[in-house]
């Protein structure tokens, strides 16, 4: 007779040792995206503007959460397969939510799609020219989405997770709400960029195909969020079909956020530097974004700076 409480543990063992290794793998590549992005981020820091100064000191505390994260991943299999490997406790460790390095594993992991939410929302209300009823909407989301998790992580931390609650079922509300709330804000960032290309346009302002476009930070901005989009997506189809599969991509989410935030930062630094040329419109950019091209009346913190125009024949 097969042991089938043996046989979901070693397969839930497998996936927990799959998600370390792909966690591993995209850390090292969101390490690597860091440090570049961070030497170009510091550079100047004390003339920077506090917006841009936010975005830094949050760039530096979300690789400190993706670092303690994937530590902790490697703990816990050293527990499963080194430690307790030959006992009892191997087979069911794994499954064990109510240890302290699962706690501050889910913590970590839910910690980090917070800030990376703030930055969003609170890039999408700098480009809006602080205006709060832009916002208001994805703030909403973001506290309902808040307190989802800290509910669901306290249930999760201190009971049986194999049984059902009204807290195990609200959980499943979580990622759907995080998928409205990135697309609403990337949705509205787009909207202000292109919409401010149009003006630009509209006033006789056309950058040539070497210059840095508009156009250029929104298919950034969008291409980076489709990322982020696409993780949540896939976790909400294996977590709606309970697979254990979503296990992986929760475990690679804080590497992939991390990923995206810095890439944001790279390419609009590249872009800028391709477009430092004498005598042509210069888009100075802070990272991710820190001044966009106004209308009349925008918040200066919100301000493209326009340099060496070319002379009027």
């Amino acid at each position: 007779m097969v042991d089938t409480a043996s046989g979901k543990g070693r397969d839930l063992a497998t996936v927990r040792l799959v998600s370390v290794w792909a966690e591993t793998l995209l850390y090292g590549v969101y390490t690597t995206l860091f440090f570049h992005s961070m030497y170009t981020m510091v550079q100047g820091f004390k003339g920077r503007t506090m917006s841009a100064k936010i975005f830094i000191w949050s760039a530096a505390l979300m690789y400190f959460i993706a670092t303690a994260h994937v530590s902790l991943a490697f703990y816990r299999a050293l527990m499963r397969y080194v430690w307790l490997a030959g006992t009892s406790a191997a087979q069911t460790y794994v499954s064990m939510a109510c240890t302290w390095e699962h706690r501050a594993s889910s913590s970590l992991n839910v910690i980090m799609a917070w800030i990376f939410d703030c930055l969003l929302t609170y890039r999408c209300y700098i480009i809006w020219s602080k205006r709060w009823y832009i916002v208001v909407v994805p703030i909403a989301l973001f506290f309902a989405r808040l307190a989802i998790d800290i509910a669901f992580l306290a249930w999760w931390t201190t009971s049986d997770p194999t049984k059902e609650s009204p807290f195990k079922l609200s959980s499943q509300l979580s990622l759907p709400v995080t998928v409205v709330q990135n697309v609403l804000t990337t949705g509205l960032i787009c909207f202000r960029l292109i919409r401010q290309h149009r003006i630009s346009r509209a006033s006789g302002i056309q950058p040539s195909r070497s210059r840095l476009s508009l156009f250029h930070v929104v298919r950034i901005m969008v291409e980076s969020a489709a990322i982020y989009t696409a993780l949540l997506c896939i976790t909400i189809i294996l977590q709606s079909v309970n697979s254990r599969g979503q296990w992986i991509f929760f475990a690679i989410k804080p590497p992939t956020i991390g990923i995206v935030f810095t890439l944001i930062s790279i390419r609009l630094n590249i872009l800028t530097t391709r477009a430092r040329e004498p005598r042509t419109t210069l888009f100075t950019l802070s990272p991710w974004i820190n001044n966009i091209p106004s209308e009349p009346g925008m918040d200066q913190s919100a301000t493209v700076e326009l340099k060496s125009l070319p002379a009027k024949a």
